[in-house]
């Protein structure tokens, strides 16, 4: 036998896998012989009983599987079922002598892939070449769901758990979907009994025509609204605050169909604010009631506030010590003898230089009475 030399052309085809039911030798060679005058490079093995069947589908899968109708005690039927049992995507051709009309729409209805007569085999490799572009589309389509499937987990996993209400809206602001905590909040068993029904559902009419507005507009321009603060006003008459993004909700086309957003609750920090808003507005109203001149110097000697009686006291007004800085004061505090000592006066729970009725201290604030 010859030797192949450097210049011998290599078949690159791909190798085609077959498995041939069959239980006869011969019918068998000329269904792979019809695939190899087709252009396959065919590599088959044969099966003719459905134990051989099974015990072939448990091997590493075949390209496609060619099987007779009547074979000898079982027919293709039997094929078609072992192939479902297996739960393997081969593509099954039934390659069959003559055979009645409702055999071989039966066969169809069962899954294979084609029916072939066994005398007419030029027309087995388009059959075959088809079946595996089929293959090739279901196993595309398996992989986009799975995808399309994982991407719905992982949405799914950030609207149930996530603390921060989420809700998708249509163009006239019904509800598409919402998350566990924004049906929480709307007081819902499920998120989905909100879809179909709006902010004027849930809130006060307070809110809900202003939240509507407010996505119109996005709608109607095609910009986002990026960290609002709303004030929620419920039926209850209950009011509570949240910071609000909201984008255009856009289709494949890039038109927009409605608007989707994300509220975070900041109703404790909005009562927060408030109460240390009190607490000044307290402060301001006690430091102007009395003789003293209070003022509050942050690290680098500026005055953080100081008390309106430092008119009264210095002749200077705010203005002008807020322009020269605490310099102008506490040099003119110096030249009138008000602290002891010699210098800046200094806090005595620092180094303890006295001072005439006041502990001052920069970083702290402090406060002097001014008279005699």
């Amino acid at each position: 036998m010859a030797k192949k030399t450097s210049e011998d052309p290599i078949d690159s085809r791909p190798v085609l896998r077959v498995l041939i039911l069959e239980d006869n030798p011969n019918d068998a060679k000329l269904a792979a012989r019809a695939l190899e005058r087709g252009g396959a490079k065919v590599q088959f093995e044969v099966a003719a009983s459905m134990e051989d069947f099974r015990e072939r589908l448990e091997q590493p899968d075949y390209d496609v599987i060619l099987a007779g109708f009547n074979l000898r005690g079982w027919t293709a039927y039997e094929a078609l079922e072992i192939l479902r049992q297996s739960e393997k995507d081969i593509p099954l051709i039934v390659n069959s002598g003559p055979l009645g009309d409702e055999s071989a729409a039966e066969c169809i209805k069962r899954g294979a892939a084609d029916f072939i007569l066994k005398d007419r085999p030029a027309r087995l490799p388009a059959a075959v070449q088809r079946a595996l572009e089929e293959k090739q589309l279901r196993i595309e389509k398996r992989r986009a769901e799975e995808a399309l499937n994982e991407e719905r987990h992982l949405l799914f996993t950030l609207m149930n758990n996530l603390p921060d209400v989420i809700y998708f809206k249509d163009r006239n602001s019904h509800f598409l979907q919402i998350n566990k905590a924004l049906a929480n909040q709307f007081g819902l068993a499920d998120p989905a009994q909100a879809v179909g029904k709006t902010d004027f559902d849930f809130f006060a009419a307070e809110h809900a025509q202003k939240a509507y507005e407010d996505e119109q507009e996005i709608i109607r321009t095609g910009k986002p609204l990026v960290g609002k603060e709303e004030k929620e006003t419920w039926p209850d008459g209950h009011v509570t605050w949240a910071l609000t993004t909201k984008m255009p909700l856009f289709d494949a086309d890039g038109k927009v169909i409605g608007t989707y957003g994300v509220s975070r609750d900041i109703s404790e920090r909005k009562r927060a604010d408030e109460a240390s808003r009190d607490r000044e507005e307290k402060y301001r109203s006690l430091v102007s009631n009395i003789p003293d001149v209070v003022w509050t110097l942050d690290a680098n000697l500026r005055f953080v506030f100081i008390s309106k009686n430092i008119e009264r006291v210095s002749g200077f007004s705010i203005d002008e010590i807020n322009q020269h800085g605490a310099d102008l004061f506490l040099n003119f505090a110096a030249s009138r003898g008000y602290f002891q000592g010699q210098g800046r006066p200094s806090c005595t729970l620092c180094r303890g230089s006295a001072v005439r009725r006041r502990v001052p201290c920069a970083a702290e604030g402090w406060g002097m009475d001014m008279g005699s």
